[in-house]
């Protein structure tokens, strides 16, 4: 079905329409999805990456910290 029928048919409010966007767009618009998802996915693990690498280095820092302070007090 050609592009104008299809909106024909969603100004008239039909079901059908969905169907025949479905059958002619659908693999498309999966794909489009897809890789909206996956690029989500991607920047948000980078964001979880760069939090953990952020608690990791103030975890090392402290340490230090702790470490020195008690080579400190037992001289």
């Amino acid at each position: 079905m050609d592009d104008h029928k299809i909106i024909e048919l969603y100004w008239a409010r039909k079901e059908i329409a969905i169907k025949e966007t479905s059958i002619k767009y659908g693999g498309l618009c999966n794909r489009i999805a897809k890789n909206i998802l996956f690029r989500l996915i991607a920047i948000f693990s980078q964001q979880v990456m760069k939090h953990i690498f952020s608690i990791m280095q103030v975890m090392c820092n402290t340490t230090q910290q702790i470490k020195s302070r008690k080579v400190y007090t037992k001289q």
